[in-house]
């Protein structure tokens, strides 16, 4: 058809695929430093730290229905994939165990529907705390450097459950303090799945500028969580 292709890259990606945007930003220089990589878009991005683990587990309410269950029983099947010796159905009870053995095929939002048909909560569903695994299975979720040498745009939404909104700016201000270039917005009323497309207004203007070659600053100096 006659149509040139760009060697020109801008990576995005939202929740998961956001850290695997921010993630291959890093080990680009290394792994492939001939991809011409110019941004990073990214909404609703997860920073997993063991300090992260322990403050979700301090603020549930153990004795709850919690969709986010879902999260962890995948977690766990990723230790069993990392650790030999580990066995996942060792931490799960009997109540829980076709609800968490359901996530090898089962889409996400339909193992959080399961979570709330089946009543389950942390109490419920675990035989054995998972806190220790699911601190080994999160470290293996890390990024390989904090200070990319792409710029960044990273898009919250205030309402987010899924990657609340202090976990992404504590993202934000590590990378900031790195030495990375951030433009970070947050959205009122908008949550995991509604800041995507929300933050549309941002984030294109932000590739538009990437591609035309334009100064893009960052807002690291004045980011919105401070405000």
């Amino acid at each position: 058809m006659g149509f040139t292709v760009s060697d020109k890259v801008v990576l995005l990606g939202q929740s998961q695929g956001a850290a695997v945007a921010f993630a291959i930003a890093g080990y680009a220089p290394d792994y492939a430093p001939e991809g011409n990589i110019l941004g990073v878009v990214a909404t609703g991005i997860s920073f997993f730290t063991s300090r992260t683990i322990d403050i979700i587990q301090e603020t549930r309410p153990n004795d709850v229905v919690d969709p986010m269950l879902g999260c962890n029983y995948l977690t766990l099947t990723l230790v069993e994939q990392l650790d030999e010796a580990f066995t996942y159905t060792d931490f799960i009870s009997e109540l829980a165990m076709p609800t968490a053995m359901s996530v090898d095929t089962t889409c996400h939002v339909d193992v959080k529907n399961l979570v709330v048909d089946n009543a389950l909560t942390y109490d419920r569903s675990f035989k054995v705390s998972p806190q220790e695994a699911l601190k080994g299975a999160f470290a293996q979720m890390g990024y390989p450097r904090f200070g990319i040498s792409v710029l960044a745009y990273i898009g919250s939404g205030v309402n987010d459950r899924d990657t609340p909104l202090r976990m992404q700016a504590g993202l934000v201000k590590k990378a900031c303090a790195s030495g990375a270039i951030i433009e970070s917005h947050i959205y009122p009323d908008h949550d995991h799945l509604t800041v995507l497309n929300h933050s549309t207004l941002d984030s294109i203007p932000f590739v538009r500028n990437l591609f035309a070659g334009q100064t893009i600053a960052g807002n690291c100096d004045t980011l919105p969580f401070e405000k």
